[in-house]
């Protein structure tokens, strides 16, 4: 059985909005990492926030082999429309892995650094 993940109590609309401080919002993160460990969420003005709080769950949802793109309904739609593109395409189609190889570069970890 999975364990839920930690969450401060909301209030209704905003949620956990008033758990971020504006001012300094990475001290807000550091602040609930503290309380609620890890991995926590936030739910804010009717949006669910996952936050990880470690480098290891990070690499761990980055792993491209433990996990298939997801296309949502807009990009269903758009892929009616456009077929398959670097947005539209399927993990296991050819344009997909053609885009991946090309961007990856610009955009994986270590340009990021």
């Amino acid at each position: 059985m999975s364990t839920p993940i930690p969450q401060p109590p909301g209030t209704f609309f905003i949620g956990n909005l008033n758990e971020i401080d504006s001012n300094y919002a990475i001290g807000s993160l550091r602040r609930l990492h503290t309380l609620y460990g890890d991995i926590y969420r936030l739910t804010i003005l009717g949006k669910n926030i996952v936050v990880l709080s470690s480098q290891e769950l990070v690499n761990f949802v980055c792993d491209e082999s433990r996990f298939e793109k997801e296309l949502g309904k807009p990009l269903i739609e758009l892929r009616a429309v456009t077929g398959d593109g670097l947005f539209t395409a399927h993990t296991s189609e050819p344009n997909w892995k053609l885009a991946h190889k090309i961007l990856l570069p610009a955009f994986g970890p270590n340009a990021i650094r």
